[in-house]
């Protein structure tokens, strides 16, 4: 703006003023925008020389942020539109927005009826549809925000009429005016223009809009609420009290309308965007003043044109804005001597794009803004770089950029913008935006593979923000986001993810970019297929499912490029009978074979099979063995080379490469992992089976050769090799003839090759391979609706029976389900399981010994150990970490190992989180890389006191269960042979068993004691089979091996059938109990102890389900057991009286393990609870419940008995009577017995109604119904002691609360648990139930929940020094050092002074006594106190505390000198001295006592004068 700077102090008759000049005044000729110094003369007089000075300080500064005021209306231009607002380029190179609901009041009546869902029948447009960059408009400023951090402003504007017009009314329009108006209403032959000025009607035919609409609307009609700048044509103020105008849109009658105003007309109400004529009056400093009318204006040298008019020239110019206040008008020549509706040059061919990178650029003339350069040939195009721009870093201050950059200067920018207003393009010459890969969307290229940051979802989708770009971003459909459907992108996508991304189109002319973030296309290294003309050169391309049909399948590509393939061409199997719907899905990748192209229609041919030539070679060896050498080791197994053939002589594919994925290194999956990782490049396998041929990638390639180390594999290669060992190699008819010689029925180890919906496609060693399907029905014995791919993943081991064999297509018809393979008596598929197990990590054992850098390395069964409980998960699995290990001399272990202990073998001793324990190893798992220990002192001694002896195979001896994992069963060897050895026992009876059947699953218990055959040796473990299983198999003999004896099975299963159905027809005469004894020793018969063997219903080992299954299977367990009450079978009792089992006495039933609330002496929470004698009177009779109820049950079948069989005599009658008196006359003393322990639910009512105020009433009567398992009824007893229960009783009802929030976090959900805390914070003292919910939550160790409660806790209690010690408290119990650290620290930012060295004391205490603390830590903290305040004798003495916990006494010592060494008063140093002399007669010698007590004699001598006479 023009504004005249003024000297300091201005004194005499000099007076900053505006500079006046009259028209008719001789105008002197100078320099165009040069304001030098002429030599004035002796003779000038007072008055030239103050004129001159005015002119020399006269500057027309552009229009800036600080400048800008509310309610200031400006002249703009649009650049960019969204769906939601317009972004405007206002004079002086500044930026606006424009929101929706800030373009006219008639569009904005549109919006609200479509927010309240109405009917619009009017005809409207979306912003995008509206507006277009480059088109001018009016705005109006509503409010301009300044961020602070930013050195940044946001200006907020307006387009409305009737706001930009409000100063104006209807007598003030005048002809060649320019005003701003919006669309009212839609007519016949035109529209009517709302101008927001009252009275005012004004029309717009439509011949008068139709050039507008052809440019600015792409032919479209306007719409209502649609904003134009419109020029007054036909103006009629014949009536006094109204205004008629007739207006026009034209872009070309809006450019040359010259306003026709008067001397009337004011500063305020001239429009901005008005051409006037003007008269050019002098130079001043960066711009020119002019007159017009009797108003002066200025017009920045920016919008002066190129050349710039000459002094007392007359010519047009644009009116931009008014400066409130001030009354200065600018006006632009440039904008007023060109078609207004120009793009400012921009559209010139020869004219530069954003986003181009100029070099060697010259600096034309700098300012205090900052530099404008020259651009293209000759300079032609004008640049601007502001200060912020000019470098990295800082910005550059306004009184540097002259030091620091003059014109002639060449610089390197890039362009990255432009402003059409005043024809400038924006430029930056920073180097980290001159360098940069990609600056907007039409720097990519299909195909280009980037990075890109996740910044939002959308509900079709995720948005991404590409790394080393001009924060450029990209979209990714749903379809594109991973190899697999997803569901919930939230999970796999969140805001800040970093992801790797390639470009699957490009649209330029809207600024979108589509990206796909599938790892398949991200990762593929084939050529891609972007234009059809290049499907020629492109034979193997990848693309991705767009549409599936009933004919085949829509394949789309790069840049929006379709193929189909037939569905004879997507090479799906023949038994595969499902659709094509079935087998894809939209959105997967497939890899694409390109054959031909329709020119018609522009599309592909394509097809799934990638290669129609087998590899005859290859396909004749499948099944053979060959030596390979180990070239690289990957996740996915093993990348090999082939060295020889072991089989043939001459036959070598040296430099073929294959692969052996991890899940064929060995038939037990479970240690394919750890397998992988014993294997190194270099290594020399000196037999591996062909297994398979997979097609090649490319065209070129070839086909993917797959291994197999699989013993079943390998014993199958043998049996191949003996079928066709007679065959002359040369004979490939033979051959075919020969391995297909597998009849149906036979059994063969096969490997998963693809998951459909409809079954599974198998892979299998036969030369000369055949497709091998297997229907979905025949998958498993369980009813499937789908195939689960995370069950059935690709090369998992399986074994397939052949069903039918289709010579004519090669294909077989496979079945894998257990009835087809497996009977219950055949006990050679269980064995071999065990075997394969013990084998491969005995394997594992011997490479991680030779060369291995496993943690587990150093351990094996029966090692001693010492570590630290970490925690204890629901179902009672103790997590360990192992940090020595025991012997002659302790050895550390580091980095820790994971250890688990679950609850069977620490069941007699008591473990808690932060525990230090010993235990024995009895498991190494390499599956899971950790051990499993036993912390129970009778099973550790005879472990570690094993002689290690093999004993003879088929020896029965007698063993305990003490763990079950995966496949296997760790047992203890009982009695005089080998007592305190470890066998192995296997859990699975057949490889097919995925489905995980009841009748599959092995009855295997932890605690169980059973009868076990010894089967052999395997990776130098002994592996032994149940008796009871080896009897019903067939003929046992001691000291022979197991063989299985068919006859002898078809008799047992014979004899089992005749038996049932006899148990079906006769109806059960006796029942059988089972006795064992309690925790206290008494007998108790217990509905879970029903269950014998070999009646099914096993359980999985704790920890191996989820809490709700183990309760689903508890709850069949239950009823099983309530069902076995009949005498069994005959062979049954064999197996019984030949293998009986016992349980070890405590081991909770499959319904005690669920978690629930423990409440063997009553339904106590709080610790003074448990000390009162009501609490813990015990229910002494509850545990004998079911076993009373049973024997009444039992007499009172008995007595029917005796008195069916005779009539009693008289004194029979009399006793029954009497015992009958006895029984109702003791059911009323109990009654009348205060001290009764209840037993019904009316027992706890009488004893509630006796006692209403007591908590201790209320929550045994919550407990009775929890060891009922009525939640429903527990928590009704709670809500109704809380209105029970007097409101003086605050503490009563408090410990009511208390119970409520166990019971919902123990089985409510979140919403029930927290609408109770919400309950209770609001009836009870908050922090006090903040204090107990954090406790809860530490013992059921939800952390997350703990952190977010705690949380809300500091922000309400910020101020409170109790909860900042208690959030410490529970930190350091649940060992996170470092959060405690972080709590401490904002703790001391949020309480006052006085309270930061109480709060740090009781800090250094948690530190010492936790276990995850430090006591260096703690030092530091008391340190750091007592050099603040030294007086403090509490501090002292915690100092010394702490060390001597720590057992660091020296440190101690030395503190307590530091202390007695002070010159404090007496009553304080009577306190130091008599700790220091306690702590010498605790910790130090009497010569050290007597010390102590000669200094503080010393010290009162020296400080009482006198003392020592």
């Amino acid at each position: 703006m023009a504004i005249i700077k003024e000297r300091c102090f201005p004194r005499g008759s000099k007076k900053a003023s505006a500079v006046s000049t009259k028209t008719k005044q001789k105008i002197k000729k100078v320099h165009l925008f040069h304001s030098g110094k002429k030599k004035s003369k002796s003779n000038r007089n007072t008055k030239k020389a103050v004129d001159v000075e005015q002119k020399e300080h006269l500057v027309a500064e552009s229009l800036s942020y600080r400048s800008l005021a509310d309610g200031m209306t400006l002249l703009a231009c649009v650049t960019g539109v969204t769906d939601y607002y317009v972004r405007l380029s206002l004079p002086g190179r500044l930026v606006g927005k424009a929101t929706i609901a800030n373009i006219s009041s008639s569009y904005s009546r549109i919006m609200r009826s479509l927010l309240d869902k109405k009917e619009v029948s009017e005809n409207y447009y979306a912003l995008k549809e509206m507006f277009q960059p480059g088109q001018y408009v009016l705005a109006k400023i509503l409010k301009v925000t300044k961020f602070e951090e930013k050195s940044r402003y946001k200006v907020e504007l307006t387009l409305d009429p009737a706001s930009i017009n409000f100063n104006y009314s209807h007598s003030m329009v005048k002809s060649g005016m320019i005003l701003q108006g919006s669309v009212k209403s839609v007519e016949d032959h035109g529209y009517m223009i709302d101008f927001g000025i009252n009275s005012l009607t004004a029309f717009l035919k439509s011949d008068k809009a139709t050039s507008f609409i052809s440019q600015c609307n792409d032919g479209r009609p306007l719409g209502i609420g649609q904003v134009l700048l419109c020029c007054m044509q036909k103006v009629d103020h014949t009536s006094p009290g109204a205004t008629v105008a007739q207006v026009s849109s034209e872009p070309k009658e809006v450019s040359s309308s010259v306003a026709d105003l008067n001397h009337e007309m004011s500063i305020n109400t001239l429009s901005p965007g008005t051409l006037v004529k003007c008269l050019v009056v002098e130079n001043i400093s960066d711009g020119l003043m002019v007159e017009f009318l009797n108003f002066k204006g200025f017009v920045h040298r920016d919008h002066a044109g190129d050349p710039p008019p000459r002094i007392a020239a007359i010519c047009h110019a644009r009116v931009l804005y008014t400066v409130p206040l001030l009354n200065t008008v600018y006006l632009s020549i440039l904008l007023g001597t060109k078609d207004f509706f120009a793009s400012g040059g921009f559209d010139d061919k020869s004219a530069p794009k954003v986003g181009q990178v100029m070099r060697n650029a010259v600096i034309k003339t700098v300012s205090r803004k900052g530099v404008v350069i020259g651009l293209g040939p000759g300079g032609k195009h004008k640049g601007f770089i502001s200060r912020r721009k000019l470098r990295d870093g800082e910005e550059v201050p306004p009184e540097e950029v002259k030091k620091l950059y003059t014109s002639g200067m060449n610089m390197d920018v890039r362009l990255i913008g432009q402003d059409k207003l005043e024809g400038v393009f924006i430029c930056s010459a920073q180097k980290k935006t001159v360098n940069l890969k990609y600056f907007s969307v039409a720097d990519f290229e299909p195909g280009v593979k980037v990075t890109a940051t996740v910044v939002a979802l959308k509900e079709h989708g995720v948005m991404v923000e590409i790394m080393d770009s001009n924060r450029v971003e990209g979209y990714a459909p749903l379809t594109q986001l991973a190899d697999f459907p997803v569901k919930h992108p939230e999970k796999h996508f969140p805001p800040g993810k970093k992801v790797k991304a390639r470009v699957l189109k490009v649209i330029k002319d809207k600024g979108n970019l589509l990206l796909t973030l599938k790892p398949s296309l991200v990762e593929s290294e084939l050529p891609i297929l972007d234009k059809y003309q290049e499907a020629e050169n492109v034979s193997i391309a990848d693309g991705t499912i767009f549409k599936i049909l009933d004919s085949g399948l829509v394949i789309i590509f790069y840049n929006g490029i379709k193929g189909f393939v037939q569905k004879d061409d997507t090479g799906i199997s023949n038994f595969d009978t499902s659709g094509l719907k079935e087998a894809f899905f939209e959105g997967q990748t497939v890899r694409c074979r390109v054959f031909g192209f329709n020119s018609h229609h522009q599309r592909l041919k394509l097809s799934l099979v990638l290669k129609t030539n087998e590899d005859p070679e290859m396909v004749s060896w499948l099944g053979s063995q060959f030596t390979v050498k180990v070239s690289e080791v990957n996740e996915g197994g093993l990348v090999v080379k082939v060295v020889k053939a072991c089989d043939q002589e001459g036959v070598t594919l040296k430099r073929r490469k294959g692969v052996i994925p991890a899940l064929h290194l060995s038939d037990c999956s479970a240690l394919s992992r750890p397998l992988l990782k014993t294997y190194k490049p270099g290594d020399v396998i000196p037999s591996a089976v062909l297994f398979s041929v997979h097609p090649a990638d490319g065209e070129d390639s070839r086909n993917t050769l797959v291994f197999s180390l699989r013993g079943s594999v390998m014993e199958f290669s043998q049996s191949l090799k003996g079928m066709t060992e007679d065959v002359v190699a040369d004979d490939e008819e033979q051959m075919k003839t020969a391995s297909g010689s597998l009849d149906e029925g036979s059994v063969i180890p096969c490997s998963v090759s693809k998951a459909v919906s409809k079954g599974l496609i198998l892979d299998a060693p036969i030369p000369y391979g055949r497709k091998m399907f297997v229907p979905l029905q025949m998958v498993s014995d369980e009813v499937l609706d789908s195939i689960d791919d995370q069950v059935f993943t690709a090369h998992k081991p399986i074994l397939g029976r052949i069903m039918k064999v289709d010579d004519e297509n090669k294909n077989m018809l496979m079945a894998t389900k257990l009835s087809e393979l497996w009977d219950a008596y055949d006990l050679e598929p269980s064995l071999n399981i065990g075997k394969s197990y013990l084998s491969a990590a005995g394997y594992i054992r011997e490479r991680v010994e030779q060369d291995g850098k496993m943690p587990l390395k150093k351990f094996v069964e029966g090692q001693r150990v010492e570590g630290v409980v970490k925690s204890i998960s629901s179902a009672g699995n103790a997590t360990v970490e192992v940090r020595r290990i025991c012997g002659e001399k302790k050895e550390k272990v580091k980095p820790f190992v994971r250890a688990t202990v679950t609850p069977y073998n620490y069941r007699k001793r008591p473990t808690n989180v932060g525990d230090k324990v010993e235990g024995v190893v009895i498991f190494v798992d390499y599956g899971e890389d950790q051990l499993y220990l036993t912390l129970n002192d009778p099973a550790m001694e005879e472990v570690e006191k094993a002689a290690h002896e093999t004993l003879a195979i088929g020896k029965c001896i007698r063993a305990e269960v003490l763990l079950v994992v995966k496949d296997i069963a760790v047992a203890l060897v009982k009695g005089q042979l080998l007592h305190g050895e470890l066998i192995y026992l296997p859990v699975r009876n057949h490889c097919n068993d995925f489905c995980g059947s009841e009748e599959s699953e092995s009855p295997l218990l932890p605690g169980d004691i059973h009868k076990v055959i010894v089967s052999g040796k395997e990776g130098g473990k002994m592996i032994g089979l149940l008796k009871r299983k080896v009897i019903l198999a067939g003929k046992y003999s001691e000291g022979k091996p197991i063989k299985s004896n068919r006859k002898r099975q078809l008799e047992n299963m014979r004899a089992a059938e005749k038996k049932s159905s006899e148990e079906l027809s006769a109806p059960a005469t006796k029942k059988r109990k089972k006795v064992v004894l309690d925790a206290e020793g008494e007998s108790v018969v217990k509905v879970e102890d029903y269950l014998e063997e070999g009646c099914g219903g096993a359980r999985r080992p704790s920890g191996s389900e989820s809490d709700v299954k183990v309760a689903q299977r508890g709850v069949e367990y239950l009823k099983r057991k309530v069902m076995d009450i009949s005498e069994p079978s005959d062979m049954a009792g064999d197996m019984l009286a030949s293998d009986e089992r016992t349980r070890w006495d405590d081991k909770p039933s499959a319904l005690e393990q669920l978690p629930h609330l423990q409440v063997d002496v009553g339904f106590v929470w709080d610790k003074d609870i448990l000390s009162l004698p009501s609490a813990l009177a015990g229910q002494q009779d509850g545990s004998d419940e079911s076993s009373l109820e049973d024997e009444n049950v039992n007499n009172e079948v008995n007595d029917k008995e005796k008195k069916s069989k005779k009539k009693r005599s008289k004194s029979e009658s009399i006793a029954q009577k009497e015992k009958e008196e006895n029984a109702v006359r003791e059911a009323e003393e109990r009654l009348m017995d205060p001290e009764a322990c209840p037993q019904t639910a009316d027992d706890f009512d009488r004893l509630v109604l006796s006692s209403p105020d007591s908590s201790i009433v209320w929550l045994k009567y919550v407990a009775f119904h929890l060891q009922n398992t009525e939640i429903e009824k527990a928590r009704a007893v709670a809500q109704r002691a809380l209105k029970t229960i007097n409101f003086r009783e605050e503490q009563e009802k408090f410990n009511i609360w208390v119970c409520m929030l166990n019971l919902e976090n123990l089985y409510g959900t979140k919403e029930s648990l927290e609408k109770v805390l919400q309950e209770a914070l609001q009836m009870n003292d908050a922090m006090k139930v903040y204090f107990q919910m954090l406790q809860i939550y530490l013992d059921s160790h939800k952390i997350e929940e703990l952190d977010k409660l705690m949380d809300a806790m500091l922000k309400k209690y910020k101020d409170k020094k109790e909860a900042w010690i208690q959030a410490g408290t529970v930190c350091m119990k649940s060992n996170r050092a470092e959060k405690a650290g972080e709590i401490l620290r904002r703790a001391l930012k949020s309480l006052p002074k006085h309270d930061h060295v109480e709060v740090i004391c009781r800090w250094a205490q948690l530190e010492a006594r936790s276990e995850c603390g430090s006591v260096d830590r703690a030092q530091s903290l008391l340190e750091g106190v007592l050099v603040a305040c030294p007086k403090r004798t509490d501090v002292w003495s915690s100092l010394v505390d702490v060390l001597v916990g720590a057992g660091r006494i020296q440190d101690a010592r030395g503190v307590m000198e530091r202390a007695i060494s002070q010159s404090l008063p007496l009553r304080k140093m009577k306190v130091l001295f008599k700790k220091f002399l306690s702590f010498e007669e605790a910790h130090g010698t009497p010569e050290g006592a007597a010390r102590v007590r000669q200094l503080a004699i010393d010290f009162v001598e020296s400080k009482v004068p006198g003392s020592g006479n």
